[in-house]
Formats: C-alpha cells, sequence, structure tokens
C-alpha cells in the first residue's frame, strides 16, 4: 500500500509501509481500499477519494472491534488514525479547513476516549496510546491555516488528557507485568529457601 505523499496528508510513507507489514493478511480490505483511494488522490479525484476513506474509516472501526477479543488486530488504531487524516488531507486540499481540522481531531478523540475506557482490552489501550503520538501531531499540523487559534487551547488539554492517560497506562502495564513474574519469583524463592533448611 502507498500512501500519498507526507506533505499532502501527514501520513508519512514509513506509516504507511508499517501498516501494510502489521496487518498482513489480516485486513485486506483495509488496504485495498485505502490504496484505492490513494491512486485517487494522486489523481485529483477527490470525491472518489473521500469516499474510499470513509470506506477505510468503517474497516478501521471494524478492526476496532475485532481487537476488543483478538489482539492481532491491535492496528486498529493506527489504520484509524491514517483513515481519518486521508480524510482530512481532501478536504484540506478543497480548502475545507475546518473539516480537515474536526477530522483530525475525531481520531485523537477516539484515541483518547478507547485509552481512557475501563471497559476496554488494556493492549487496545495501550495501543491508542502509542498511536496518539502520531495522531496528535497529524493535529498540531491542522492548526496552520489562518483563524484557528481556539485550536490551540483545546489542543492544550488534548495533551494533558494524553499525558495523563499515557502515565496511567504505563503504571498499570508494569503492574501487570510485575504480577505476571510473580508467580516465577516466588517459586524460586521457594525452592532457594527449602536448600538452606
Amino acid at each position: 500500500m502507498t500512501m500519498h505523499s507526507a506533505s499532502l496528508s501527514g501520513v508519512p510513507a514509513a506509516l504507511a509501509t508499517a501498516l501494510q507489514n502489521m496487518l498482513g493478511k489480516k485486513d485486506v480490505r483495509f488496504c485495498k481500499i485505502a490504496a484505492e483511494g490513494n491512486q485517487a488522490f494522486e489523481r485529483g479525484d477527490n470525491e472518489v477519494a473521500a469516499r474510499l476513506f470513509e470506506d477505510a474509516v468503517a474497516e478501521a472501526n471494524a478492526l476496532f472491534a475485532a481487537a476488543r477479543t483478538d489482539t492481532s488486530f491491535l492496528i486498529a488504531p493506527m489504520a484509524y488514525t491514517i483513515a481519518c487524516n486521508n480524510i482530512a488531507a481532501v478536504k484540506a486540499r478543497t480548502g475545507e479547513w475546518k473539516a480537515a481540522y474536526e477530522l483530525r481531531l475525531r481520531a485523537v478523540t477516539r484515541l483518547i476516549d478507547v485509552a481512557e475506557s475501563l471497559t476496554e482490552p488494556l493492549a487496545l489501550r495501550l495501543s491508542c496510546v502509542r498511536q496518539l503520538r502520531n495522531a496528535v501531531a497529524f493535529l498540531s499540523n491542522a492548526l496552520s491555516p489562518p483563524g484557528n487559534s481556539g485550536h490551540r487551547t483545546e489542543l492544550k488539554s488534548i495533551l494533558e488528557r494524553y499525558r495523563d492517560i499515557s502515565g496511567q497506562l504505563t503504571k498499570i502495564a508494569t503492574a501487570e507485568l510485575l504480577i505476571q513474574e510473580e508467580p516465577t519469583s516466588s517459586t524460586s524463592l521457594r525452592r532457594s529457601g527449602s536448600r538452606n533448611h
């Protein structure tokens, strides 16, 4: 899958390649739709590109649903971010700066909401936190058009939420790793203790 140039979409080619490699055969449909959307975008067919990228968002939503029960779909946050930012690139190209910003904001908000949700699996929440750095970067790039001064306050609030949830999930993940290692440690302590007696 080849994403359109970073200057147009804000999605680096390396990120697109990583997505394809990570998805592999798990979601060929997402890759196919995104590739067709990229081709339409490169041809300048904004209407077709936007429709295909909306389909890619729907497919990314399906990946989110699958990721709740299957950790091999944890690429969902990346796919969702790319799809939203691709639609935003179409909107920006046609001068719809507000719509482009709102689409990028939609990606960030979704990732933060899932990361903060106590009902979502920890692995999916952590995957959202990892992808948030890219999503927030895409959102910050949308601040450059004139008239977006109010967005800076919103971005500051988003960054605070991101830092909070990132710190919380790091502590939870660390605690879970320690708990998983604990039985092994206590078993070896018992063994070493029994040798001394």
